[in-house]
């Protein structure tokens, strides 16, 4: 995909690249002809992998034969330009050593992770699990290293056992606390309750487990964010309380646990069903939260936002998140970014003409649209469901999401890496490396020394059912240097150099594209040097490794609630 959108774009090399390759009928030339045909991603049961991997080797040396003849040719003036050009074309995320299982308990589901990072070279990830507390569904944790690495052992979060604790949420506080949310049946004596619990660094409790809503209806689906003030808000959504069906509201906490002010309603359109929020603080210390909206932008479900002051106010009017509003737009998710806007991910059924796609929108600190809404996944066939997104350290943002069929079984994990503006960082790269059966549900979040990690619900692979799994990666960060003939053979040698800025703490996501093009096989797949020589041109990229991450973001996880509506090869869940 890489190699054809180069040559697309490029008018002086396509008849060269698109009429010889079908007619040597290449690796490559079998899957630029899938591709030229459907003008989508070609059908993996038609193309093998091997095929595939032939075809990715072949791009890369044509690439670099191509673009060193044409400056050589004087069809490229700024050889710094075609060096920047193909830096974009060809960046790769790195993996960090193997995916890893998270649960070590594996009996039954484990299922609906969260991650947050910590201050300390350290991320949580929690989960809900079946049968593990002595009944029914509860709330487990367990802490690792950078690397991927356990630290300590998995432990039990909820104190209270009785029926189901599940729909966790977590997030790292800024006193090097961690506190985690979930929805408790039962627990307050008759409905479903939002109940937390603070941890130390140690992952010891710090007090008791405290009821987050002060309403008594049914509650469910919380999300949580620190506000780095010493103070953390958590959003639900409750069901009767706003007067019509469900609505979201919030609750600010100081750092003890304690209630800072009372519970506020964060929508103010209360027609129908206001359901699933995802809330994220900005820079200058407000907060944003999402949520779904039946019929409010006239055809189905909708994605609205409402920024607020630090102290629970309202900040401005509610505003409308997608600008396609056909049929339904669905669970989003949200992430500050460093320069002071935010942005937003959801599904929309049908955008992207085949089943849901993933897509995008950011805004400015203030609430206002920042640009166009943008596709995010580039694999549309099928369904794309239930993104998550993370600010990181380049200052860019990663999406990830669950994609059907891509990976030629079931659902599969596949992120996007982006750059701060908004545009795409390389392409769509796949997350999970085990690809039997269903991988669904991720959540992304940034950690410390420029790395990212996805984690993820994946069926059968730890024996039983369902288990807890996840991915450490690497931004890719690019030193160029480049030595370069004029056109009168005399060499003139430049140095470009590229790299990530690097910021501390949790802030910033951004989307990189990983291709399964020339990558070595170290235990950390490291992003390839490519050389192009000719007679009078010799042109070194040397793409290097990557610097950016921290930050934590709430779980964009599928939650088992409302309705359930099934389409072709994809359960949706609304």
């Amino acid at each position: 995909q890489t190699f054809l959108n180069f040559v697309r774009e490029e008018t002086s090399l396509r008849d060269t690249f698109i009429n010889r390759l079908f007619e040597a009928k290449t690796p490559l030339g079998e899957v630029l002809q899938e591709l030229q045909n459907s003008q989508e991603s070609p059908n993996r049961k038609l193309l093998s992998k091997e095929t595939f991997r032939k075809a990715g080797k072949e791009a890369i040396e044509l690439t670099k034969k191509e673009m060193a003849l044409a400056i050589k040719k004087g069809e490229r003036k700024d050889s710094s330009n075609e060096i920047s050009y193909l830096q974009k074309r060809q960046t790769f995320v790195e993996k960090i050593g193997s995916e890893f299982q998270v649960n070590t308990y594996a009996t039954g589901i484990q299922r609906e992770a969260s991650a947050a990072n910590l201050n300390n070279d350290t991320f949580i990830v929690t989960w809900e699990s079946n049968l593990q507390d002595g009944s029914s569904f509860g709330i487990y944790g367990q802490a690792f290293n950078v690397d991927g690495s356990k630290s300590g052992s998995e432990f039990l979060v909820n104190t209270y056992t009785i029926n189901v604790q599940d729909q966790p949420s977590v997030t790292s506080l800024s006193n090097d606390k961690f506190v985690v949310t979930w929805r408790s049946v039962g627990q307050d004596g008759d409905f479903d309750g939002i109940y937390g619990q603070i941890f130390n660094a140690n992952r010891t409790k710090s007090g008791s487990e405290f009821q987050v809503n002060t309403n008594i209806s049914y509650k469910s689906v919380p999300s949580i964010a620190d506000l780095n003030n010493g103070k953390f808000a958590v959003t639900w959504t409750s069901s009767n309380q706003d007067g019509s069906g469900y609505g979201i509201y919030g609750q600010i906490f100081n750092g003890d646990g304690t209630k800072s002010g009372s519970e506020f309603l964060v929508n103010t359109y209360t027609t129908n069903w206001q359901v699933i929020s995802s809330i994220a603080v900005l820079n200058n210390g407000n907060f944003v939260i999402t949520w779904q909206s039946n019929g409010q932008d006239g055809d189905g479900y909708g994605i609205f936002g409402q920024v607020f002051n630090a102290d629970g106010t309202k900040n401005g009017s509610e505003f409308q998140v997608n600008t396609y509003t056909l049929i339904d737009q669905k669970y989003s998710s949200v992430a500050s970014l460093s320069n002071n806007k935010f942005v937003i991910s959801w599904f929309s059924d049908g955008q992207d003409g085949s089943s849901n796609g993933i897509f995008g929108q950011m805004f400015n600190a203030d609430g206002t649209k920042n640009g166009l809404e943008f596709p995010v996944n580039t694999y549309t066939i099928n369904s794309q469901e239930h993104p998550s997104v993370t600010n990181l350290n380049n200052n860019g943002f990663v999406i990830t999401w669950g994609s059907y069929g891509q990976d030629g079984s079931s659902y599969g994990i596949y992120g996007q890496l982006f750059n701060e503006d908004g545009t795409k960082n390389g392409l769509e790269f796949p997350v999970n490396t085990y690809t039997t059966n269903s991988q669904q549900t991720p959540s992304a979040v940034s950690l410390n020394n420029d790395k990212f990690v996805i984690t993820w619900q994946s069926n059968g692979q730890d024996g039983s059912s369902s288990g807890i799994y996840g991915q450490v990666f690497r931004l890719p960060s690019i030193t160029t240097s480049s030595t370069t003939s004029s056109r009168t053979s005399s060499s003139s040698t430049s140095s470009l150099t590229s790299s990530s800025s690097t910021r501390s703490s949790r802030s910033s996501s951004s989307k990189n594209s990983s291709s399964r093009l020339s990558t070595r096989s170290d235990s950390a797949s490291r992003v390839s040097t490519v050389d192009v020589f000719t007679k009078e041109t010799k042109a070194t990229i040397n793409s290097a490794t990557v610097s950016n991450s921290s930050a934590s973001v709430t779980n964009v996880a599928t939650k088992n609630m409302f309705t359930t509506k099934n389409s072709s090869n994809s359960t949706k869940r609304t």
